[in-house]
């Protein structure tokens, strides 16, 4: 049984060049990144209706400064992760309006045949000793500017890089904070996508049918917290499980507008805790864990001032479920709702390089009335993110720092990274994570869980 839960999707941040990911070639009339390099896939010289990718990746991952101070940090200090991993894709495309696409993601992790003397985890070892998984399956159609897409996927909303808040259509898979890229960490679901165009205006509307929900370390892992060992299993397919949405965007000028309204169950489950023991005092447990379904609607504009783009977001979120309290004792359960607003900017030059910042503030509404368990009536983040391309763009440098509050007291990820193209086909990288510990949930305890990645590619 798969242990999850949901927490705060903004660890994914620490990764090198976060930009949006265009949930299809149209999106590039409404570019999220105008700095972003464009590619046209029609320009492309094809020999036939298929084209075949293949990937092999290897990635060796170290913890570099554990306390070893129990038998949990020894197994997971030094060398805790050696994958081996090939990545299949397909495209078929037989003409101009018909287009099926295939990507899956095989992998073994040969650190438990190395150190198998360790106390490993075993949830932890049947999840990464042998992995086997789609990460792509659709069938896609287009005519004149329409174009509809469903299968095995996943689509972006909002036109902030990191700390988006329309950009919530998808679980996150949060094992090792920071560990997987923005892309790669985004699960995807069973959706289906209709976009075109109303003359200025871009339309965009979805349904997501299967419900999945975040996943955090497994139990007896270094970075496993209280959450880990309860089971929370995603929701039937069934109609009433199912998320949508609708976006409009265009652009007048300089300027990039979009709004998003979506309905979807969340991917965190909320807890209702009760009596699960007599006694004086009593013992307070979860009785019930369940999913809420809110209800979005965000508004997001960006504008481009010489080399820099600023980026603006606003909206509210409907619908939350969270435990009244009465004389500290836990109480019922009741709905309440939250407004968010990013800013940030993204400033690109060919001298000095990218330089990312962001910043997320969320306050529940009506808060003083509420009497809410475990819920801050504000919270806040905010991410840093520098890049820099040399030897014509074979090597890259990059640092990242995000924090889960302003002061960065309730913990941080920091991050450095190398990457270099030694050839079209081959690359290597070399990553380096820092976490700094503080209330933030998924960083308790973590000043000693440092990571060092090291990963080489070969494309053909």
């Amino acid at each position: 049984m798969m242990k999850k839960f949901t927490m705060v999707i903004l660890l994914l941040a620490i990764e090198a060049n976060v930009t949006s990911v265009a949930a299809d070639d149209f999106d590039d009339l409404f570019a999220d990144d105008p700095f972003a390099t464009v590619v046209i896939e029609d320009q492309v010289a094809r020999t036939g209706p298929l084209t075949i990718s293949q990937a092999f990746g290897l990635q060796s991952i170290v913890n570099i400064n554990s306390n070893k101070t129990s038998t949990i940090e020894q197994a997971y200090s030094g060398l805790s992760s050696l994958q081996l991993s090939y990545r299949p894709g397909l495209q078929y495309r037989p003409n101009d309006w018909l287009s099926v696409d295939f990507e899956a993601f095989v992998a073994t992790d040969g650190v438990f045949a190395i150190r198998s003397e360790q106390a490993w985890s075993e949830e932890d070892r049947d999840n990464r000793e042998f992995v086997g998984k789609l990460t792509e399956f659709t069938v896609d159609t287009r005519y004149d500017n329409w174009f509809l897409t469903s299968g095995l996927q996943t689509v972006t909303l909002g036109l902030a890089d990191a700390l988006s808040i329309s950009n919530r259509l998808y679980a996150q898979d949060l094992n090792v904070p920071g560990l997987v890229s923005l892309e790669d960490a985004a699960i995807p679901a069973w959706t289906s996508l209709l976009s075109g165009n109303f003359g200025p205006i871009r339309v965009k509307t979805g349904v997501i049918f299967n419900h999945e929900t975040n996943t955090i370390a497994e139990p007896g892992t270094d970075f496993a917290n209280d959450f880990s060992s309860i089971d929370v299993q995603t929701k039937n397919f069934s109609f009433e499980n199912m998320s949508s949405f609708v976006s409009l965007s265009g652009v007048l000028g300089a300027l990039d507008w979009q709004t998003n309204i979506n309905s979807q169950l969340e991917h965190s489950p909320y807890m209702e805790l009760g009596i699960v023991q007599s006694g004086t005092p009593p013992v307070f447990g979860p009785v019930n864990i369940d999913f809420a379904r809110t209800e979005a609607v965000t508004a997001a504009v960006s504008y481009v001032v010489g080399s820099t783009l600023f980026k603006a977001e606003a909206g509210v979120t409907l619908g939350f479920i969270g435990q009244r309290q009465v004389a500290n004792v836990p109480s019922d359960m009741i709905e309440f709702d939250r407004a968010s607003g990013v800013l940030g900017l993204d400033y690109n030059s060919n001298r000095l390089g990218r330089l990312v910042a962001e910043i997320q503030v969320s306050r529940v509404l009506d808060y003083e009335n509420l009497d809410l368990i475990n819920t801050e009536e504000t919270t806040a983040q905010w991410v840093l993110m520098l890049s820099k391309n040399f030897f014509r763009e074979q090597l890259n440098m990059s640092a990242q720092i995000i924090s889960f509050d302003i002061s960065g007291d309730a913990g941080r990820i920091q991050g450095l990274n190398l990457s270099y193209d030694i050839s079209d086909t081959l690359s290597t990288e070399v990553r380096y994570l820092d976490y700094v510990a503080g209330e933030f949930i998924l960083l308790n305890g973590a000043d000693d869980r440092d990571r060092l990645v090291v990963s080489v590619e070969l494309l053909f």
